[in-house]
């Protein structure tokens, strides 16, 4: 489980410290997929590197199984959204993948087994030889999540993932995404500007907003499993759960304003 407790984070701004976020309060319990939206510049990615253990906040703290997050852990493992920098341009999609694992903990011949069945995984079984400038951006970004899942990590922290992706390949991931979750298997937490995508990966979705940003709501997603892009998106319900997300981002907007 992860936990955030009362962490508070600030920047020097005009000789003074401006709030990012301020006093953000809320679990994550083991095996949910909890999707975090806002406006731009709340500091959603900087909450998310908080939680990897990246950035030290201004104060309070995040727990990780009851355990101080000070440094990034082997539990935990960020995906980042420009998978073109995230990855190593002079290693093949395998080497990738086969770098997230510890060393001396397996032979060479049993990580590259083991590296192939995440490349199985997310569909690149026939791309493991090519390098990350030789394959679209889906495919960089699949890569990037089979790197993820070798590390060895249950709980994925995914920084707007599909921002840079068409239509097409973007639905195909996030199924992917809902696969590799499992129903509760792992546990995922995605920031995303998309309201509509937050909906249809997730079982809750937390809403950021204000001048100091503090948590304007927090929605349970009670949409049925497995999810279908069509079906799922034409539910009445994910219509009005929409509205009430969009509600809970206005209120927000609306007291930046003030």
């Amino acid at each position: 489980m992860i936990s955030i407790q009362s962490l508070s984070m600030t920047y020097p701004k005009n000789g003074s410290l401006a709030p990012v976020f301020q006093d953000l309060c809320f679990d994550v319990p083991e095996g949910q997929f909890l999707a975090i939206v806002g406006p731009s510049g709340c500091g959603k990615t900087t909450l998310l590197r908080c939680m990897a253990g990246l950035t030290q906040a201004t104060s309070g703290g995040v727990l990780f199984n009851d355990l101080p997050v000070n440094r990034p852990s082997l539990g935990l493992s960020m995906v980042f959204q420009d998978s073109v920098n995230s990855l190593f341009p002079w290693k093949t999609a395998l080497e990738n993948v086969v770098f997230a694992m510890a060393r001396g903990a397996t032979s060479s011949r049993e990580k590259k087994e083991a590296a192939l069945g995440y490349m199985e995984m997310v569909g690149l079984a026939r791309q493991s030889s090519s390098y990350p400038w030789e394959l679209s951006g889906g495919m960089q970004q699949r890569v990037a999540l089979a790197r993820a899942l070798a590390g060895g990590a249950d709980t994925l922290l995914l920084d707007e993932p599909f921002a840079s992706l068409d239509a097409q390949a973007r639905a195909e991931l996030e199924d992917l995404l809902l696969a590799m979750w499992g129903g509760g298997q792992r546990t995922f937490v995605i920031v995303t500007h998309d309201v509509d995508e937050a909906l249809y990966l997730s079982d809750r979705v937390l809403i950021l907003g204000g001048e100091a940003t503090t948590v304007q709501g927090d929605i349970l997603v009670d949409l049925p499993h497995p999810r279908h892009q069509l079906t799922t998106r034409g539910d009445p319900r994910f219509s009005e759960l929409r509205v009430a997300v969009h509600q809970h981002l206005t209120h927000g907007a609306g007291r930046e304003a003030e």
